[in-house]
């Protein structure tokens, strides 16, 4: 089977425009949600920082009062 019969097959199935995606005028777009996504994959791996504090800490705890 060649390339040329396996595009046909597709087509015939999914419709004429359904590989329009996967043109060679898009690789420069596919490049970048790539690299988007390993990117964000990455950062995802990162633990996230965690500050210490108490809640009753009175430098944060401002108390409501009615009359200011």
């Amino acid at each position: 089977m060649d390339r040329a019969f396996i595009v046909q097959k597709l087509r015939d199935i999914f419709g004429y425009d359904a590989l329009d995606w996967f043109h060679r005028d898009y690789i420069m777009d596919w490049m970048v949600v790539g690299s988007l996504w390993a990117g964000a994959y990455i950062v995802g791996l990162f633990p996230v920082y965690h500050r210490e504090f108490s809640p009753d800490d009175p430098i944060i705890s401002h108390g409501h009062h009615q009359n200011q």
